[in-house]
């Protein structure tokens, strides 16, 4: 612009600063874009068609939610929901960015509820939340007995703000009931009356069943999801939701909290720059878990339905896998004719979704025909 010492108008500082976005989304959706998929007999297919038919058969067998359960996923929020949330919220909690314990909405429960349910139903009636939900500060836990010299052996954390949490707390307590009718009683993480001791019992009863029977061969797989936990493709957890027909308004509502994230790192009590995040499901929040284990049901369903997959079977009961959240471990009748099945389906789910199983700390424990057991380590 003559005489203003600027060196160009707003017009094209605005067209420069626009493409140069532009650029970066564009890089961004190329990144999500799938190039090519292994069909069902492991040929690599290259063709769009192909890879269609291929995600198509993959959400195949996902059941449709049931109207009485999509009815009450969608409904207004109520008041004694809200009142309920904030009461399940955890004292001595370090709180999110706006400094608010969960002590405080407790003390002010008959104040804050209304103000609350207006978000909550603002939030699912209209996908409108507010912009302090896209944030967090995040803290690392690390993990017990690894390696603390390696980032990936700490756990993020989300530190998020009490009158977020209130909503997908709501929005869990409704899932819940849904999702015990629908995920698999082999699945007992993060879900009512489902405990750990389930899938050990099973696990050890197995083992018993094969020492008893020393022609059979069997090996169980041991491997570790929470590497996938840090990675869930949003893309696909919107295809998940829609084609088992959740329901608009709750699909809307889990989007608008998920699609826009950010995020600071508190390292030594110091903070990083603000990260944006593209991926993963926030370690923190009430919903997350449950979201997690229904993207994670997924992949076990079609674990359960391919009869290539050779478990074992008990009278009239099957076992190919057990799982408590994000640790799994499959039960393999004949492995070395059946593994490779296994694995290519797990390598499936991991190009559809963006959920890399992690094969770098997977164990394999096997039982050959004459009885022998031995046991194996990290054979990524």
């Amino acid at each position: 612009m003559p005489g203003s010492g600027l060196g160009c108008s707003p017009v094209l500082g605005a067209q420069s600063f626009w493409g140069a976005k532009e650029a970066v989304l564009k890089k961004e959706r190329e990144k999500r874009l799938i190039y090519k998929l292994k069909d069902g007999e492991g040929r690599l297919q290259l063709q769009r068609t192909q890879i269609k038919k291929i995600v198509e058969d993959f959400f195949g067998n996902l059941p449709k939610l049931w109207e009485k359960y999509e009815k009450a996923l969608n409904e207004e929020v109520r008041m004694t929901e809200v009142t309920e949330a904030i009461k399940r919220q955890t004292n001595g909690n370090t709180p999110g960015l706006d400094g608010l314990p969960a002590e405080f909405y407790k003390t002010f429960e008959g104040i804050l509820s209304k103000p609350l349910k207006g978000i909550c139903n603002a939030a699912l009636l209209d996908a409108k939340i507010p912009n302090p939900w896209t944030e967090a500060n995040v803290t690392l836990i690390p993990k017990e007995d690894m390696d603390l010299t390696q980032i990936q052996n700490y756990r993020p954390i989300s530190l998020l703000n009490v009158d977020y949490k209130n909503f997908p707390s709501v929005m869990a307590e409704r899932l819940k009931k849904y999702l015990t009718d629908f995920i698999h009683p082999d699945q007992n993480g993060f879900l009512p009356k489902r405990q750990m001791r389930n899938n050990m019992r099973i696990i050890l009863d197995i083992s018993e069943y094969y020492k008893a029977r020393s022609e059979k061969s069997m090996a169980l797989l041991f491997m570790d999801a929470q590497k996938a936990f840090n990675n869930v493709n949003w893309q696909f957890m919107k295809q998940q939701l829609v084609q088992m027909e959740f329901g608009e308004k709750i699909i809307n509502a889990i989007l608008s909290m998920y699609q826009k994230q950010s995020a600071r790192i508190i390292i030594n009590g110091e903070y990083t720059n603000t990260i944006d995040i593209q991926k993963g499901a926030r370690q923190g929040c009430p919903l997350s878990p449950l979201l997690f284990i229904l993207s994670l049901e997924v992949l076990n369903r079609n674990i359960r339905d391919d009869t290539a997959i050779k478990g074992t079977r008990i009278r009239d009961e099957s076992y190919k896998l057990q799982a408590f959240a994000d640790d799994l471990v499959f039960i393999i009748e004949e492995p070395l004719v059946t593994m490779s099945k296994l694995l290519q389906r797990i390598e499936e789910y991991g190009d559809v979704t963006g959920m890399k199983i992690n094969r770098e700390d997977e164990i394999v424990s096997e039982k050959s025909h004459i009885g022998a057991e031995k046991n194996s380590g990290g054979t990524s």
